[in-house]
């Protein structure tokens, strides 16, 4: 049971909207679903090690096609349906479908800042007389464009995690399945941690 507590929380920690792993990653992780107790216990990582690597792996593949899905108009009069609740999905059993799910997210985002941009836009020409009102495929364009940098933004952050915050995301699967109160601190952040606590950095005063 501890096992398998700590198998979900990792791989869904890493990969909570399932747009990463593939069905078939999952199920070569599957191999150490029941093993992990040992595994900790024998400080043996094969499971972290091959999860990290692959998580890692998937990353690149999805930064390598989301600014082509971006590059190109959507066409919203198109009738599509994409499911939102997370839970309920399945992973995509191919880098077509993923692809193609990464797409219709996108598309979804796209749409919805789409729409506030008319909504604003609309509203300064109401306000001001002066203002030239935007055309649609401009502000479709700047929302792919908005789109676009809120990805580029995600993708700078998580280049910039190293192994151990990595290695914090597994270890705090593993404590909290024991005490959701618990949780791990790699050394430097628990010395942050213990400096914004005490109000002090050394010495007197």
């Amino acid at each position: 049971a501890l096992s398998e507590q700590v198998f979900e929380d990792f791989t869904e920690g890493l990969d909570p909207a399932k747009r990463f792993f593939l069905a078939s990653d999952i199920d070569e992780f599957e191999a150490y679903k029941f093993e992990i107790d040992d595994q900790i216990k024998s400080k043996d990582f094969t499971f972290y090690r091959l999860v990290h690597k692959r998580f890692l792996d998937r990353r690149e593949e999805v930064k390598g096609f989301y600014k082509e899905i971006l590059s190109k108009p959507f066409d919203f009069s198109v009738d599509e349906v994409m499911h939102i609740d997370y839970d309920e999905r399945t992973y995509p059993t191919s880098d077509k479908e993923l692809h193609e799910r990464w797409r219709t997210q996108l598309k979804l985002n796209v749409l919805e800042t789409y729409y506030d941009k008319i909504e604003e836009d609309k509203t300064k020409s109401d306000n001001d007389e002066e203002y030239v009102a935007k055309s649609k495929e401009e502000l479709e364009k700047e929302s792919r464009e908005s789109v676009q940098n809120t990805l580029d933004d995600y993708f700078d952050f998580t280049d910039d995690l190293e192994h151990k915050d990595y290695f914090s995301m597994y270890l705090n699967a593993i404590v909290e399945t024991f005490d959701p109160h618990t949780s791990y601190m790699a050394p430097q952040d628990k010395d942050r941690f213990d400096t914004h606590m005490s109000g002090k950095i050394e010495g007197i005063g």
